[in-house]
């Protein structure tokens, strides 16, 4: 719930500005205390407060991007591919190269970079930031990604859409929201881009659903279909359209479609309805133990049957699942293993929806005998997933403030279990918990060090602030985003 979103907004003046931190590090000396012919820099020890502090937020850039290319790497291979670009070259906090809907991509990095062991103490040991300056920024992310998600729904409930006046508060709440928490500059006016967003309710009004008259997706498409392709013509004006038209890919395109391919036309929708592909890769060994142990006595030759993937239909839509041990890729991921995560209904959760990771995917040989392994029922000749359960269903990571687009949860990694395919029932976005590291370095760094305990000791005395530790975190798809958005909407009018 976002309910505990709308007891965060700060009180402006409530958290120190710059030039608040700069004036306890050292106040300006007067003209008369300067020393004669001394340089006005090197006196004035505001000056050395302030690089200090930029040396300050400098680092913790640095850090927080390399956590957040981290998270990008785990989130580009889940099951989940509705999911935006995560992956980038250059760091999250340069605007190049990358387009505006690739930034909800950097959002979701950061976001999970801030929560992290690693980036929550980096920000409020090594930063010094106040926790409820930081509680406010990580609010405004999970508030840009939700109200991302609710603007590209495809209908809208009637006591939104055709109520233009609480759909204003909420667009108030939400622009009030980043203009207290994100320091910006404009002659002190603190203006955000997003004004624009105060006309949605009255163009939801007239022409319905923001994704039926939104352009992002044509403006995305003119910088590959069109404007590259016009950069290979002779940019003569009176033969353009003509030279555009009659250029060579598209006809290349359609040539190799309908090229006859072992007698029958190319398809590759037809090429991958296959359950899987076999291979031959390097499992876990606890994996390959309770295989033999459990399934290869009932078969009736020494092999079992393995897939690296299986594609499954849920919601009237394919989604390949994968459990390979031997991914590989051009895109400089930390291992070439590619294991998914989903989501599974077992008898002993009862209906609850318990993520786990799929280690393997094998085909249970043919029995008359019934199998029972974890209290789960084997089916036999059926695709079955040996899977990383979690112990419970995932439960919000945090008890002093609400996360509600992420949950955590831990595995049990010493119980595996064996589960059909059948019981598998959505796709998942889980990632891993960077731990915290405490400053290292020569005997130069050990007052930090010291500094960094003592900040530490001082933290853990308030509930709420001890760290994580080994687990995951549980990611909400888009759908559970736009939910959750609903849910703040429907809070805010009712305080309203």
């Amino acid at each position: 719930m976002l309910e505990a979103q709308v007891q965060w907004r700060r009180i402006p003046g409530q958290h120190e500005s710059l030039e608040g931190l700069i004036g306890k590090a050292g106040n300006k000396p007067n003209a008369g205390e300067e020393e004669q012919g001394a340089d006005t820099d090197d006196a004035d020890p505001s000056l050395a407060a302030k690089a200090e502090f930029k040396r300050w937020v400098k680092k913790t850039l640095e850090s927080l991007d390399i956590i957040g290319h981290q998270y990008g790497a785990c989130l580009g291979r889940q099951s989940d591919r509705k999911k935006p670009r995560t992956k980038f070259n250059n760091s999250l906090f340069d605007k190049t190269k990358k387009c505006g809907h690739e930034q909800a991509g950097v959002c979701l990095c950061l976001y999970l970079a801030m929560i992290s062991d690693r980036g929550r103490f980096i920000m409020l040991l090594e930063r010094t930031m106040y926790p409820t300056f930081y509680k406010d920024q990580v609010g405004a992310f999970e508030l840009v990604l939700t109200m991302e998600q609710w603007l590209k729904k495809k209908k809208y409930p009637a006591r939104h859409a055709l109520n233009p006046e609480g759909l204003g508060k909420v667009f108030d709440y939400y622009t009030d929201w980043i203009r207290e928490t994100t320091f910006r500059k404009g002659m002190g006016a603190l203006l955000i881009k997003n004004h624009l967003m105060l006309h949605v309710p009255l163009y939801m009004l007239h022409w319905g659903p923001p994704r039926g008259w939104d352009s992002g997706p044509s403006e995305r498409a003119h910088k590959t279909e069109q404007k590259q392709p016009a950069q290979r013509t002779q940019r003569r004006q009176h033969s353009f359209v003509k030279q555009l038209t009659a250029r060579l890919e598209p006809r290349a395109i359609e040539g190799w479609r309908s090229f006859p391919w072992w007698c029958q036309v190319f398809s590759r929708v037809q090429q991958n309805r296959l359950d899987g592909s076999k291979t031959e890769g390097n499992y876990l060994q606890e994996v390959i133990n309770l295989v033999c142990e459990k399934l290869l006595p009932l078969a009736d030759s020494d092999k079992i049957e393995g897939f690296s993937e299986v594609k499954k239909t849920i919601d009237s839509e394919p989604i390949c699942f994968r459990a390979h041990p031997n991914y590989r890729s051009k895109s400089r991921q930390v291992t070439d293993t590619w294991h998914d995560w989903a989501k599974f209904v077992v008898p002993h959760h009862g209906d609850a929806h318990i993520p786990g990771q799929i280690l393997m995917f094998i085909r249970m040989p043919f029995t008359n005998d019934e199998v029972i392994h974890n209290g789960i029922r084997l089916q036999s000749k059926q695709v079955h997933a040996v899977v990383n359960l979690f112990v419970d269903q995932p439960q919000p990571p945090f008890p002093n403030f609400d996360t509600p687009i992420v949950k955590w949860g831990k595995t049990e990694d010493t119980n595996f279990y064996i589960i059909p395919c059948n019981c598998l029932v959505a796709p998942a976005i889980v990632v891993p918990n960077l731990l915290e590291q405490q400053p290292q370095g020569n005997v130069a760094n050990a007052n930090a060090r010291r500094t960094y305990k003592k900040r530490r000791f001082k933290l853990m005395q308030e509930p709420g602030n001890e760290p994580l530790g080994d687990g995951y975190f549980v990611v909400d798809n888009q759908e559970q985003m736009a939910q959750r958005m609903e849910e703040l909407i429907d809070d805010i009018m009712k305080r309203e």
